[in-house]
């Protein structure tokens, strides 16, 4: 699980893997964050996805992908927007088709990614009159090596 975050289109740094599904992983990363030059543009691409049939559901299983998917990306945002310091930037999350239709073996996955799309919606109306645009891009079938 990472983010990349870039300051312009010539410099891209990529922060080092964290576990966000814990409090501690995602401070670990908001510190790293706050060590870097300010930045203007941010693209969220990590995910916790795991197959989890409605039998096996757990609070545990339930809140990793929350947490990982939804509750750190949040955070992620905010500390975007309290170190924003250009005049205009970009914020890109991805979402997924599993929150398109039927797929019962993933729905702690599916909901959570449900969420990332509608706070792209939500954060654009705060921080589009920061002329920051907020992106949430479906990347479909992607060869990570976790497929």
């Amino acid at each position: 699980m990472y983010q990349i975050l870039s300051s312009s289109i010539e410099k891209v740094a990529r922060l080092k893997d964290s576990d966000l599904s814990t409090k501690e992983g995602v401070e670990k990363l908001l510190a790293e964050l706050s060590n870097h030059e300010p930045f203007s543009h941010m693209i969220l691409c990590h995910a916790h996805s795991t197959e989890c049939e409605m039998e096996d559901w757990s609070f545990e299983e339930i809140n990793s992908h929350l947490l990982t998917n939804v509750t750190s990306s949040m955070l992620l945002i905010q500390a975007f927007w309290e170190n924003f310091e250009d005049t205009a930037g970009c914020i890109t999350l991805f979402t997924s088709g599993q929150e398109l239709g039927q797929i019962t073996n993933e729905i702690p996955y599916a909901v959570s990614k449900a969420a990332v799309a509608k706070l792209a919606v939500q954060a654009f109306h705060v921080l589009g009159s920061m002329d920051i645009r907020v992106n949430a891009v479906n990347p479909g079938p992607t060869d990570t090596g976790y497929i």
